[in-house]
């Protein structure tokens, strides 16, 4: 589902999650290895996601037991 929607925006699926949090107004901390994941993760805002895009983002996994440790 989130690579139907990262393409349909012509970005990659780590860029919809980033894009995701930033309009429910979380704050995303990232780690990039590289310059180039730099420029991936801050190529955030040319885009926007749906109301139906964001829902079924938050809908993932929420059908299997999460364990936090």
């Amino acid at each position: 589902m989130l690579s139907r929607v990262a393409e349909s925006h012509g970005k990659t699926p780590a860029q919809v999650v980033l894009r995701w949090h930033l309009q429910l107004g979380h704050v995303a901390v990232v780690r990039p290895a590289s310059p180039a994941r730099v420029r991936e993760s801050v190529d955030l805002f040319d885009f926007e996601l749906c109301h139906r895009e964001l829902a079924a983002i938050a809908d993932l996994g929420r059908d299997r037991q999460v364990l936090l440790r």
